[in-house]
Order: structure tokens, then C-alpha cells, then sequence
């Protein structure tokens, strides 16, 4: 599965890129020749329409195409695949034994099929060592080996039926070996079966003892690799991450590629648009080649290149992801290029007092990690009032009231506010007078500190949150003060709004965090040298508090706790030499009056996380050295003494060697 954490850059840029591909014109009978489409085909809306349709013209390409077989070479089929998926794994370990892959059209389904004949790749790097080792142990016999003699078939699927009622893409992939199904998330499961029954055959065939041709046969790559990445997968199928906003496309990919870099320093995602089409740029080329091969004969023919979605990309603004058990989806706004002609449409169209105002698209798009993909483009027009075109508005503002004048129709906002014990309240009267009528409309909102009325009905929570820095070994509970501002109740009380700030002291009352402790955290988290990441807090309505029916009580500002060994000055997750050497570092040149750092990153708390972490004795938070704390020699010595500790059994404490 490619780069688990870049799904949602590849919602926003690949999976567009790659829909792209199948781009078509509604072409009538009587057109000839080649016609040539560009990105603006795909995101065009007709001026009396509000939503793309994309999918009709995809099925009108396959439909055009029917019948079509064709090779494709394996290097490009494999430049298409993603590298990190079991699928791609697999291939790419085998492929020198493939065939070219081959694509077929057939009643509107497109497969691409490749077979792998294991012989070669089992001979050279599995049974050979085995016999290798043998040898050295002293059985020279002959020993018949041909358990992973196997013929591998991928099959990849889309049904371009279902695109005649929507706009969802799923790409189903089977893998059978010799007529037997592999589970996408468990292939090493097959393999790992295949190396018993070679196990079983060898110690029949040779006499030797299990041990010996356990020893020989060792770990199988190829065994390794999928298990590695299966891991990647369940990962990914779960995973699920808050909407987050930004301003445009550039902003989104950085925060996405400081988000994976807390997460793993395994990969990097690109942290702007022209840093992943300097990366991955030349794929989707490739494919659009690929794709012109395919359907030139059809009379269609792309001309779009990776800066061309990339220019499309950096038009885009208000962007909004999220991740939700494995589904990744962005939302984003782009200019609307038909903008003209839907204000003459609407103007010609719109109701009696309404005029065009405004109108802008927005791209939806999702990406799972089963492999399915939605993406769509639709239009959003605004209208407004044609009256307000005409009038001319004069504003007078004085302190506690405003007066509007605006033709012959007066507004007068008169706003006071009062103190009451332990709640505010404020009360807004709005008059609108308009010949011979008035209107007045009175709003009263209240706050409350700490104390809770019983008719207070709970709309909605909101949480604003901090952080904080922990040990990996730390058995205390969170200190929901610690990473906690405020928590506010939002709801109303007898018809009016109503808010209650609840005291810090009775955080943990409301508010209970997804692990108890730093080292529940931590421990919980498999493969991780550090955390880095949300503690995701569940709020929990008292059994006496009216919760309205379509509350929403889901905390949306998480704190972010970062969490790591003592002593683990360089974050790899464990206490090294090069840890207290790093220290020692620190320390000569912060004397020298240098600019200092532990780690070669731009994360401030990163940075923190490591000078807490190297900071044995005081444990200070501030990233760097201050009143709180200072990296020293003693520092450097005392992780150098619990590395020396370990390294000879004695599994040393760090109160101990602090002399605590």
C-alpha cells in the first residue's frame, strides 16, 4: 500500500490524475479524426448544469474501446503499481519470470492480467541456499525440491458498468497460486505454509533434525517483505484522522508531510505540489502515454501532463481532509472557468428578485485503502437579492448601539450586557422598521462557570487543547489539566442559548483519553521508536444531563502527546552511545556559543521531544536550554552509564543512576 499516510495526498492530486486518464468527450457520429482532450474537458461544467459527468463520458471510452486486447510491458505495468502494496511486493520479486501482462476489454470490464512462474525465483534464492547449507552440514545427496514451483496470477478488475448511475471506481484484485485464492492482508500466511511442507520434505529426504533445517533455511525475503507490509495495510484500514482546513494546496501537503514525518521517519511525503511532481510526475506521464497507446485507435487521445494537475491543484483553496477506518477524502474549492456564461444562464433563469452573484466548484474525492475512489466535480452558485444592488447604505456606529439606514427601512441593534453570580448574560434586541411595520426580536445567551442547571440541555462540546511530552515508561494517568485550556458545555436553557465552562479540576470528570497512560500509549503503538499523535478524548455526558437527540458530543481539538524513551537523545527508540555522545556534542557547542540542535528538523517539537528526552536529570520541556533546564556533561555521562548497565544485563533504573 503506497505510503499509507500519503492517501491523502493522493486523494487530492494522484487519484485525479489518474481519473484524468479515462477523460472523454460526448463526440457525435459525424466527428472524425483525433480528438484531443485536456484537464479543462474533464472539470467543465455546462453553464445550465451543477455537476460534472465525468463518469458518463469514462463509460463512453470503454464502451469505445470494447473488444481491445493488448500486451503491456511489464516495466511499465510495474512503474503503475504502488511500491509499497503486497500486491506490487510480490510482482516485483518475481517479475523476471512474467509474462507482459496483458489488457482486455470485455462487456465494459478492463482487466490487466500477469502470471509469474515462481520455478526460477525459488531455485535461486530459496532452494539453493537450503542446499548450500546442507552441503556444509554433510548430507551431499540430492534433495528434490519443489514446493514454491508456483504459478502467481494478478488479476485487476473495474467494471465500468456502474459508472452509468455513479461516480465510484473500485479496482477489485484477485491473486491465486495455482488455483488457490491469497488473501490481500495475509500472502505471507500461504508462503509461511509452503516453507513447512519444504521443511517437512527436506528432514524426510535427508534424515536431518528440524533444528538443522530450520537453521538452513532461515528467513525467506519475500516472506519478510509481505508480512512488513500487510502490517501497512491493516494499518491503513483503520486508520482514521479529524478534518483538518487549510487555505490551499501547498498548505495541506506540508501539514501532511510534517504529519507523517511524526508519525515515521520510513518515507517522506511531498510537502508541496511541485515537490510531488518532481517526485511522482513522471508516473502519471507514463500512464497518460500508456492510456493514448490504448485508446488512440479509438479516436481519443489525452493531452495532459503532470503540471497541467498540478496547475489545477494550486487553483484550489478551503481545503478540508480527512480520514475515516481507512477512507481519505478531501474536499476543495476551485474557480469556476465557465463563471460568465452561468451568470447569463442564471440571470436569464433565477427566480423574480434574484440575481447571480457568485459561483466557484468544488472537487470531492475519496480514496480507500480496499481500493475503491470516488471523485467528483460539482458547482455552487450564489444568488442574491437584486435590491441590494440599488440601495444606497449609510452607517452610523456609537457605543452599545448601531443604527443602519437604508432607504426607507431603519435598524436599530441595542446589545446590553449584565453580571449575575456566576453567569453572564447578553441580551440582543433588534428593531427593523420598514414603513409601518416594526419587527423586534430579542436573543438572550448565557454563560455559566461550573455550575449546571437542571433544564441545561447539551447541544455540543468544544475543547481547546494543548500538548505534552512523556517517557515511554510513565505509569501516571494523563494529566487531562496538562493537556486540556478549556472545556466548554454548548446548549440552551429554557429556549435561550446556553454555555457552562467547566473548571479544570473536573476535566477528568468529562473527558476520558483513548489510553490512560504514557506507556499504555506507547506500548500500544507497534514498530514506533517515538509517538508523535493525537490522544484522541472521548467526552462522557453525566446519566443526570439532558442530551438533545442530535447532539453532537465528538471532541474535535485532540491534544497532541509526544512520547519516548529516557535518554533517546536522537529518537530511534533506544539509549545508545551515539545518544550520549550527542549530548556531550550539545553541550561543547552551546559553550562555544554556537547554534545548537539534537536533531537535523524543522519540527520545533520534535526538537523538544529529544531535549526532553536527553535532559536525564531535570527534564525540561523547553526544547532548548533555559531556566528549566540545561543539557550538560552530566547528561551525556548518565546515558552513557545506563547504556554501559544495559548492555551488561543489569538492567539499570534511571532514579538509581540519577541517585534519586
Amino acid at each position: 500500500m503506497k505510503k499509507i499516510l500519503n492517501r491523502v495526498l493522493a486523494a487530492a492530486v494522484a487519484v485525479p490524475m489518474a481519473l484524468t486518464q479515462s477523460v472523454v468527450m460526448n463526440i457525435s457520429a459525424e466527428d472524425a479524426g483525433v480528438k484531443s482532450l485536456t484537464l479543462d474537458t474533464f472539470i467543465e461544467i455546462p453553464a445550465d448544469q451543477t455537476e460534472s459527468t465525468w463518469n458518463l463520458k469514462m463509460l463512453n471510452v470503454v464502451t469505445s474501446i470494447e473488444g481491445t486486447q493488448k500486451e503491456i510491458a511489464k516495466d511499465d505495468f510495474l512503474d503503475l503499481l504502488p511500491k509499497n502494496n503486497s500486491y506490487t511486493i510480490l510482482i516485483k520479486e518475481l517479475m523476471s519470470e512474467a509474462a507482459n501482462p496483458v489488457l482486455t476489454v470485455n462487456n465494459g470490464i478492463v482487466t490487466i492480467k500477469a502470471a509469474v512462474d515462481m520455478t526460477h525465483y525459488a531455485e535461486s534464492e530459496i532452494y539453493s541456499e537450503i542446499r548450500q547449507a546442507l552441503k556444509d552440514k554433510g548430507y551431499t545427496d540430492e534433495v528434490v525440491m519443489n514446493e514454491f514451483n508456483k504459478t502467481i496470477e494478478v488479476t485487476a478488475a473495474v467494471d465500468a458498468n456502474v459508472l452509468m448511475d455513479g461516480k465510484d471506481v473500485d479496482v477489485n484484485v484477485d491473486v491465486t497460486a495455482d488455483g488457490e485464492a491469497l488473501d490481500i492482508y495475509s500472502m505471507s500466511t500461504y508462503f509461511e505454509g509452503l516453507t513447512k511442507e519444504l521443511a517437512a520434505s527436506v528432514i524426510a529426504q535427508t534424515g536431518a533434525d528440524l533444528a538443522e533445517v530450520a537453521d538452513s533455511m532461515g528467513d525467506i525475503e519475500l516472506i519478510k517483505k509481505l508480512k512488513n507490509v500487510e502490517k501497512k495495510m491493516r494499518k491503513a484500514a483503520n486508520f482514521s484522522h479529524d478534518a483538518r482546513s487549510y487555505a490551499n494546496a501547498d498548505e495541506m501537503l506540508a501539514a501532511v508531510s510534517a504529519f507523517v514525518a511524526k508519525k515515521t521517519s520510513a518515507y517522506k511525503v511531498p510537502a508541496s505540489v511541485d515537490e510531488a511532481v518532481a517526485r511522482h510526475g513522471y508516473k502519471f506521464n507514463k500512464a497518460i502515454e500508456l492510456v493514448n497507446d490504448i485508446t488512440i485507435s479509438s479516436g481519443y487521445t489525452l493531452d495532459v501532463d503532470a503540471n497541467d494537475v498540478a496547475a489545477l491543484a494550486k487553483q484550489g483553496y478551503d481545503f478540508e481532509v480527512a480520514a475515516s477506518t481507512g477512507t481519505y477524502t478531501v474536499t476543495f474549492k476551485i474557480p469556476d472557468a465557465e463563471a460568465d456564461e452561468v451568470e447569463a444562464y442564471v440571470n436569464a433563469n433565477a427566480e423574480s428578485g434574484k440575481a447571480y452573484d457568485s459561483s466557484y466548484k468544488v472537487v470531492d474525492v475519496k480514496a480507500s485503502a480496499n481500493g475503491n475512489a470516488y471523485f467528483n466535480v460539482t458547482r455552487k452558485i450564489v444568488l442574491k437579492d437584486i435590491e441590494d444592488t440599488t440601495t444606497t447604505t449609510d452607517t452610523t456606529t456609537t457605543t452599545g448601539t448601531t443604527t443602519t439606514e437604508s432607504g426607507s427601512s431603519d435598524t436599530t441593534t441595542t446589545t446590553i450586557t449584565t453580571e449575575s453570580g456566576s453567569s453572564d448574560t447578553t441580551a440582543t434586541t433588534t428593531t427593523t422598521g420598514s414603513g409601518s411595520s416594526d419587527t423586534t426580536t430579542t436573543t438572550t445567551t448565557t454563560t455559566g462557570t461550573g455550575v449546571i442547571p437542571v433544564d441545561f440541555v447539551l447541544e455540543m462540546v468544544e475543547v481547546t487543547a494543548n500538548k505534552g511530552y512523556y517517557f515511554s515508561h510513565d505509569t501516571e494517568a494523563f494529566d487531562l489539566t496538562e493537556l486540556v485550556d478549556s472545556l466548554t458545555l454548548v446548549g440552551t436553557l429554557d429556549g435561550n442559548d446556553y454555555t457552562v465552562s467547566i473548571s479544570p479540576s473536573n476535566f477528568a470528570s468529562y473527558l476520558t483519553p483513548e489510553f490512560a497512560t504514557p506507556a499504555d500509549y506507547f506500548n500500544k503503538v507497534e514498530g514506533t521508536a517515538y509517538v508523535a499523535s493525537e490522544l484522541a478524548l472521548t467526552f462522557n455526558a453525566p446519566a443526570t444531563m439532558t442530551v438533545a437527540d442530535d447532539a453532537d458530543l465528538t471532541v474535535t481539538d485532540n491534544p497532541m502527546v509526544y512520547i519516548g524513551v529516557k535518554g533517546d537523545a536522537d529518537l530511534n527508540g533506544k539509549v545508545e552511545i551515539p545518544d550520549g555522545l550527542a549530548v556531550l556534542q550539545y553541550y561543547s557547542n552551546s559553550a562555544a556559543g554556537l547554534d545548537v540542535t539534537l536533531l537535523d528538523t524543522t519540527d520545533e517539537d520534535l526538537e523538544t521531544l529529544a531535549y526532553f528526552l536527553a535532559d536525564v536529570d531535570t527534564e525540561s520541556k523547553a526544547g532548548k536550554n533555559s531556566d528549566d533546564g540545561k543539557l550538560d556533561i552530566s547528561d551525556g555521562v548518565n546515558i552513557l552509564t545506563y547504556y554501559s548497565y544495559n548492555a551488561a544485563g543489569l538492567n539499570p533504573v534511571w532514579d538509581e543512576i540519577l541517585g534519586k
